[in-house]
C-alpha cells in the first residue's frame, strides 16, 4: 500500500474512515483496515484474516480447501479478498510500469 501511495499512506490512513481510499468501494463489505486491527493491515473484514494470507495460502491449497480452512468466514468473503489482492496487485503494476 505503501508504494501506491507513497509518503501520504499514514496521513490518508488516519483520515479516511476504514481506509476508503485504500479499500475500494466494491470491496468495503469484505474487506477492512483498521490501525487496531492487524496494525491497519487489510483483513478480511470482521476476522483478523488478512487477505495477503489468504491469497499465499493458494499457492498450495485450491480455493475449496481455503474455504473448509476458514469455515467460519463466510465464502464470498474468501473469494472477495483474493479478489482484493489481485485488484492491488495490478494497481501496483501500473503504477510501477
Amino acid at each position: 500500500m505503501e508504494m501506491l501511495f507513497g509518503d501520504i499512506f499514514e496521513e490518508l490512513r488516519e483520515i479516511d474512515e476504514e481506509a476508503s481510499i485504500i479499500v475500494p468501494p466494491q470491496f468495503r463489505k469484505y474487506v477492512q483496515v483498521k490501525p487496531e486491527i492487524m496494525g491497519g493491515e487489510p483483513v478480511i473484514r470482521d476476522t483478523r484474516i488478512p487477505t495477503a494470507t489468504v491469497v499465499a495460502l493458494l499457492a498450495k491449497h485450491d480455493i475449496d480447501e481455503l474455504k473448509r480452512l476458514y469455515r467460519r468466514t463466510p465464502p464470498e468473503k474468501i473469494e472477495k479478498a483474493i479478489e482484493y489482492e489481485r485488484y492491488l496487485d495490478r494497481q501496483i503494476a501500473v503504477t510501477t510500469a
